[in-house]
């Protein structure tokens, strides 16, 4: 039987021939090995393949679904025979591919991509991979917050967990655990009724701010604007390992402690959901 994500490129590879020609294979970012042997998969492998699932499910995964995610890939690849390997790198040259296309042509795709990435996950229930796509597909979408104008997902509590623990501690965050998460979930509905129209909005699809602002503090180098933000983050009084309460996490998600990282990510080119064409960064 063939693995999901083997499967999932054979599928991807049909689409893009009928819509893009060659293309130039970028392999210069993050070319670390993470699995030896040949051909090596490397860093850029494995994003190319959560930019993939990404796209497809149009969202972005938080850091701790990306390390499930690699965990998941590395324990597979491991046992793979060298044509699904070969297979399984060609994700380079499908995303240069993809990045070739118009809109229109990538939403085609995209559209065709799901439905053939679900009849495959349904199929292999065994499988890493599809375990990890049908939690994104199905659990990380369920409402935390169902309201007429705003909703919070499930996906939007877990990278703002995240978020709440990087502010804490850029440094080192101590990551949130599922006891955590459900505790800031509970804290969310809780206080919810109480938050202002542009607070609530900042909830909705929190994982795409969270994932422009881990590309903010990854891509500057300026050493005075990293000191500002820190100040910023240490004024709100959050413990390294501690569930914010409701009104830490209610002066969290103002726009005045993260707006500058917004402004400095989309200086740098990232797209909070879009797919890029000219990807540069990895963003963790």
């Amino acid at each position: 039987m063939k693995r999901l994500s083997i499967a999932f490129l054979v599928t991807f590879c049909m689409f893009l021939t009928a819509f893009a020609g060659a293309a130039d294979v970028n392999t210069g970012l993050n070319d670390d090995v993470i699995v030896a042997g040949e051909p090596p998969v490397t860093g850029y492998v494995i994003d190319c393949h959560n930019r993939i699932l990404e796209f497809v499910l149009g969202t972005r995964m938080t850091v701790a679904q990306k390390e499930a995610f690699l965990n998941a890939i590395t324990a597979e690849v491991s046992g793979m025979a060298r044509e699904d390997r070969d297979n399984f790198v060609q994700v380079i040259e499908l995303v240069d591919s993809l990045s070739q296309l118009g809109e229109e042509d990538q939403e085609e795709i995209r559209q065709d991509l799901e439905k053939d990435f679900l009849e495959s996950a349904a199929a292999l229930t065994d499988d890493a991979a599809a375990k990890q796509f049908l939690a994104l597909k199905n659990d990380s979408f369920k409402l935390v917050v169902d309201q007429a104008e705003f909703n919070v997902t499930n996906q939007s509590v877990e990278a703002l967990s995240e978020y709440l623990a990087f502010v804490a501690n850029p440094e080192k965050p101590v990551w949130p655990d599922a006891k955590a998460i459900d505790a800031i979930k509970i804290r969310v509905k809780a206080g919810f009724a109480a938050l202002k129209d542009e607070e609530r909005q900042a909830l909705d699809d929190f994982q795409l701010t969270w994932y422009l602002i881990r590309a903010a503090w990854q891509g500057t180098a300026d050493v005075a604007k990293k000191d500002a933000w820190r100040k910023g983050f240490a004024a709100l009084g959050l413990k390294a390992g501690e569930v914010p309460e409701v009104n830490q996490i209610k002066a969290a998600i103002s726009t005045d402690v993260y707006g500058d990282l917004l402004d400095a990510a989309t200086q740098m080119g990232v797209e909070p959901l879009e797919w890029s064409a000219s990807t540069t960064l990895k963003i963790w």
